[in-house]
């Protein structure tokens, strides 16, 4: 075929394009293309997709892209790697400087083609206006590749456009807009666009032009020349663009010494004052610094050692390490990572080899609140334009996909919370098809109903499409040359660079990301470790924190382990009661275990190592390996082992093994059996012997977990766990402030358990954080929801001078900061002054006089102008409280009930067994749950049936309801807002829904 596709808008043109790479590259190869190109809307994104589709299917790939330049978009294509930087600097210029126009960079063109399509407004301008051989004379003039694109939507423009082009000697070539697969797919573009604009659409199907047409019709719409233009364009372009372009940063020392050299000596210096220079480390040491110094990875080492101990020396909780590199002892030696790799028998080749050749990846854990602090250290250190941020594209997913489709075609809600609600947070990321294929209620509604059909079949249209950029949270790029010439990027707000490739197409570029991990529970140390410091006076150093305390170690298996590192779960903790750990090494073993898959090996593990189970070793080489998990592999590095040690594998072919037997890949697993069963007997073992390990290496094989990273994830929950065994006051005001709402309220649960109550707040003692009083912990005014902080610094400032004495007191002190009615009323219902008066009706019913009061001392500004003890203070109201009228409010001030619960007070007036809605998704069976009824929705059915849909709360947490309509009908009576009630039912997981089958009001049996 000599026509090639010139102006082609993917996906990730964003909301632009309904077209989906691989389907585009796929029917290109069906319908005979020999080329194609890619040139999306202000950026290259999708062109290491498409490049790769093109290979897989023998198509030569042409990248480009739409910049925007003299207020309008052109297209322009790299003939070879010099347009490619040219291009790149092009496009950075657009995004930073709105007036681009064309002479600002025709200096840059020689190497580029520049195709003006007839669709644009700059062409329309140009055309339409006086003297358009002067206008297209300029615009051209010393640009070398100028082509005019004749866009298929202009088609009744055509004679007009071939007869004046034509008679000046201007390129003409065909130049169709492609921006989805089929003619059909136009109401996918309509629907993008409708998401785009806000707009709302009715029509549900609609058949466009812009598609990517047969030869046979393209010769319909162009005359010969105009298509041979376009291969005759294909054909000039010599371009590779996989190739290396990044570098790694050179790393400048002070000593003068290479990277290589320099590496060396830090790591001796420091394995010396770690007291570790002995012939095992320093062997280990040289094998490791010689597989660095070959591969070139010097400076990477550098670099990370550089900002971790950044980060170290000013104050900013690092993480003991994560991932492969915990193996390193190259990375102990320089502290990046705390696990010494020797120790717990670490393999460096898991992380580094020869044999398996790509850039190395050390990711960091930093303090969540602090980690942008290192990301501006780089860009200080090593120049803006040689550090940059990683893309992130945000796709449509399922859930996404209906909600949008809901809003653009008006949907009712319902109808699309009946959707969403079905799918579960694990199938989150699942498609849609995948979902209807496993999720028997999703499934059922697609089934059953024409209408919910249309409106899956609407939302499978724009799934998986990207939706906009985002970042990735941890990726930073660092590179020796300024990246605007080796990487498109954008620029944000704060003039950071953003790559425009995003992680997994970086490597093969050789740009390298370092990963700079914000962990929240890295605060959460850090926070307890000050409020240590604070009251006690002692200074713990968390790198000196033991891991293998038998306090922490027995609390871990009591499953206290609320705002524990990675074993907060229910699942983790049945498991954690299974196995009951009693060392440092099961923390590790239940972090590798604790997954789908080898999760059937806890129970074996539980028993092997109480005695309780028996177990053998197929070969007396695998004893020393396996006897530290009880003979079951556990660990991806026991199956590097087993390979070096039986059949002389080197570590590097242990860890390609490896490698394959994850991926299932069968031509390569054939030529490794071969060679380990080989190896095995030349190594002394007898054939059949070789066989059964091979066979049982294959078989739990891709269960194993990477041993140094669950030796680096134990350390820090070990850690944490002697925190919370040692200073548990401490510790659970640390993690109160930082829990999200659900382990919040687990948290509070565990911490009575240990005899600690949650306080509400107090006007004269909270302040910003959760602070320990006494025996127990106060909420800060922080928590009361509508009090900002400057409101709290207003209020700590005023009883600095003086603690509040009631009410009128406070209102009118706090009158000058314009503290409001509204946000008093506020921390009246959140019990902030239930010191000062125990009931807050007569607090609320007292409001107006307090105002008034502040109004009459005050002056316009809010300053006291007359001094308070000159007017006596009004006399408090006097009403009577109504207790389930206090907790309703204390959960909308606070979130939560803390005072008492509704729970609490059924439990003493009821013989029922109740549950906490926290818990009711631990049992398959009905429930009854003493609760608050928030909110209630009632509908009609498609039959006209009543049913309801609600939300019910208890100091535990909250959870929506569904009531059917035969339930609706006997139960309708107690739907009321702020009932309280027992509701009888059942908890639906697919759905994160309680079916209601029964209501109980408050005082019935």
């Amino acid at each position: 075929m000599n026509f090639v596709p010139l102006h082609v808008y993917s996906g990730y043109s964003y909301l632009r394009s309904a077209l989906r790479i691989n389907n585009y590259v796929k029917k290109a190869k069906e319908l005979g293309y020999e080329y194609l190109s890619l040139t999306d809307l202000n950026n290259l994104t999708g062109a290491p997709k498409f490049v790769h589709a093109c290979k897989i299917n023998n198509i030569k790939p042409i990248i480009g892209e739409d910049v925007f330049v003299s207020n309008s978009h052109i297209t322009l294509i790299p003939v070879n790697e010099n347009g490619y930087k040219n291009l790149l600097h092009i496009a950075y210029l657009s995004k930073t400087n709105s007036d681009l126009n064309i002479d600002d960079i025709k200096k840059e063109l020689d190497d580029i083609i520049l195709i003006l399509s007839t669709n644009t407004t700059l062409f329309r301008e140009m055309f339409f206006g006086e003297n358009k051989i002067r206008n297209f004379s300029n615009f051209s003039k010393g640009i070398k590749h100028f082509y005019i694109g004749l866009d298929d939507l202009n088609r009744s423009d055509f004679i007009n456009y071939r007869d004046f082009f034509n008679n000046y000697s201007y390129e003409l070539v065909a130049f169709p807009s492609i921006k989805y697969l089929n003619k059909e797919d136009a109401i996918s573009l309509k629907i993008l666009e409708a998401i785009d604009h806000k707009d709302n659409l009715s029509e549900k199907t609609a058949i466009g032009s812009e598609y990517l047409k047969s030869y046979e019709e393209i010769n319909d719409i162009y005359f010969d020349d105009e298509i041979n233009k376009t291969y005759e364009i294909a054909k000039m372009i010599n371009f590779d663009f996989i190739i290396k372009r990044g570098k790694i940063m050179h790393f400048e020392n002070d000593d003068n010494l290479s990277s290589d050299e320099y590496l060396k000596k830090l790591c001796l210096d420091n394995l010396t004052k770690k007291g570790l220079n002995n012939e095992v480390y320093i062997s280990r040491l040289y094998d490791e610094l010689n597989v660095i110094k070959d591969m070139g990875y010097s400076d990477y080492f550098l670099l990370v050692a550089d900002y971790v101990n950044y980060a170290k020396n000013n104050n900013i909780l690092v993480g003991p390490g994560r991932g492969s590199a915990v193996g390193s002892l190259v990375s102990f030696s320089l502290n990046i990572t705390e696990c010494d790799p020797i120790k717990y028998n670490l393999i460096f080749e898991r992380f580094l080899n020869k044999e398996r050749q790509s850039l190395p990846d050390i990711d960091v854990d930093f303090e969540d609140i602090r980690r942008d602090e290192i990301a501006l250290y780089l860009k200080h250190k090593y120049g803006n334009n040689r550090v940059s941020k990683v893309l992130a594209v945000q796709k449509f997913g399922a859930k996404q996909a209906l909600n949008d489709i809901g809003r653009v075609f008006n949907y009712e809600k319902r109808d699309i919370e009946l959707f969403t609600k079905c799918i579960k947070k694990d199938e989150e990321k699942l498609s849609l098809r995948e979902i209807y294929k496993t999720n028997k209620d999703f499934n059922k509604l697609v089934n059953e109903d024409k209408y919910y059909l249309q409106i899956v079949s609407l939302a499978n249209k724009i799934e998986g499409l990207p939706r906009q950029k985002g970042l990735h949270a941890a990726g930073i790029i660092i590179n020796n040359d300024d990246l605007i010439y080796k990487m498109p990027v954008d620029i944000d707000e704060e003039g950071n660079l953003i790559s425009d490739y995003e992680k997994d197409y970086l490597e093969e570029q050789y740009f390298l990301k370092m990963d700079l991990l914000s962990l929240r529970n890295l605060t959460t140390v850090k926070e307890c470790l000050e409020r240590i410091k604070n009251n006690y006076n002692i200074d713990i150093n968390f790198d000196d924190i033991p891991i293998d305390d038998k306090d922490a170690i027995s609390l871990i298996a009591s499953g206290k382990t609320m705002g524990l590192f990675q074993i907060e779960s229910l699942g983790m903790r049945k498991a954690i009661k299974e196995l009951h750990p009693t060392e440092f090494l099961d923390i590790a073993a239940i972090l590798a275990l604790y997954r789908p898959g080898p999760m059937d090996n806890i129970i074996h593990y539980a028993k092997r190592k109480h005695g309780i189970e028996k177990y053998t070793y197929l070969s007396d080489g695998l004893k020393d390996i396996l006897s530290p998990t009880y003979g079951i592999i556990v660990y991806q590095e026991q199956i590097m082992q087993i390979a070096n040690k039986m059949a002389l594998f080197s570590y590097g072919e242990a860890d390609l093994l490896r490698r394959a037997i994850s991926k299932k890949d069968s031509v390569k697993l054939a030529s490794y059996s071969k060679k380990f069963v080989e190896g095995a007997i030349k190594n002394g073992y007898k054939e059949q012997e070789a066989n059964d390990v091979y066979k049982m290496i294959y078989k739990f094989g891709d269960y194993g977990f990477n041993k140094s990273h669950a030796i680096g994830y134990a350390f820090l929950t070990s850690k944490m766990a002697y925190l919370k065994a040692h200073y548990k006051k401490e510790f659970y005001a640390s993690i109160l402030s930082s829990s999200n709402s659900a382990n919040f309220l687990t948290s509070i649960s565990e911490m009575s358990q240990s005899g600690i109550s949650l306080l509400n707040p107090d006007i004269n003692i909270s302040s910003f954080d959760y602070e320990i009083l006494g025996n127990d912990i106060i909420m800060p005014l922080s928590a009361v929801k509508g009090i900002m902080m400057m409101n709290i610094k207003d209020i700590i400032t005023e009883r600095n001078i003086k603690p509040f004495e009631d009410l009128f007191d406070f209102v009118t002190r706090v009158n000058k900061y314009k503290i409001n009615s509204k946000q008093i009323i506020s921390l009246i219902d959140a019990g902030a002054f239930d010191k000062l008066c125990p009931s807050r009706a007569s607090l609320r019913s007292s409001m107006p006089k307090a105002l008034n009061y502040a109004l009459m001392l005050g002056g316009d500004d809010g300053q006291n102008i007359i001094d308070i003890g000159m007017f006596p203070k009004p006399k408090m109201n006097t009403a009577i409280d109504d207790k389930m009228e206090n907790l309703n409010k204390e959960y909308d001030a606070l979130g939560i009930m803390v005072s008492d619960s509704p729970l609490k007070m059924v439990k003493r007036t009821s013989n029922l067994n109740l549950t906490n809605i926290n818990d009711i998704y631990l049992s398959m069976n009905n429930v009854n749950v003493a609760c608050i009824l928030k909110n209630i929705r009632i509908i009609k059915t498609k039959k006209g049936d009543l049913m309801a849909f609600g939300t019910i709360y208890d100091e535990s947490g909250e959870i929506d309801i569904t009531i059917f309509s035969d339930v609706f009908k006997e139960t309708k009576q107690y739907l009321i807002k702020n009932n309280l009630i027992i509701v009888n039912g059942k908890y639906n997981e697919s759905r994160n829904d309680f079916y209601v089958s029964k209501i109980i009001p408050l005082g019935e049996k």
